[in-house]
């Protein structure tokens, strides 16, 4: 279930992490070794890799930190699938898709949607066409950040 929720994200802190620091240290050697000429090229380089880097390293650390907050502290509501859309990117070989779901918490209703990809569209796919309730959690600070309940594998 871990890997179901985090998925491959530590990847990209590691690798966020490499570009960051190859970038500098990279940079600098030829910051300090090129000649005025080729100076351009280190400048360049010493600015777009730790760039990408830092972007991936942040990204990485925002999605585990907001699926740990609403792991750890998220409310549970019940609500509906209410529509199921592929779309044109996949992941890892799987086939993205978003699924828009309808739940209500404190009186009030919130439409929201979450991607899915493999088995995971298959369970919202039979509970959409049973018309079943469904559970979600909700991170506490983003109501329109929802994780699934009834669409995880649970495996002993």
């Amino acid at each position: 279930m871990t890997r179901q929720i985090y998925s491959d994200q530590f990847k990209f802190l590691f690798v966020g992490l490499g570009f960051l620091i190859f970038g500098i240290v990279v940079g600098t050697v030829l910051l300090l070794t090129m000649k005025d000429n080729s100076k351009l090229v280190a400048v360049t380089f010493t600015a777009t890799v730790p760039t990408i880097g830092l972007s991936l390293l942040l990204a990485s650390l925002r999605f585990h930190r907001r699926t740990s907050r609403t792991l750890l502290s998220g409310r549970v509501a019940t609500g509906s699938i209410r529509d199921i859309k592929s779309t044109t990117s996949s992941v890892n070989g799987q086939h993205k898709f978003h699924i828009f779901v309808q739940y209500e918490l404190d009186g009030t209703t919130h439409d929201t949607k979450f991607n899915a990809y493999g088995f995971e569209v298959d369970f919202a796919k039979n509970l959409l066409s049973r018309g079943e309730p469904t559970r979600f959690l909700i991170d506490p600070k983003d109501p329109n950040h929802v994780i699934c309940v009834d669409t995880l594998r649970v495996t002993e």
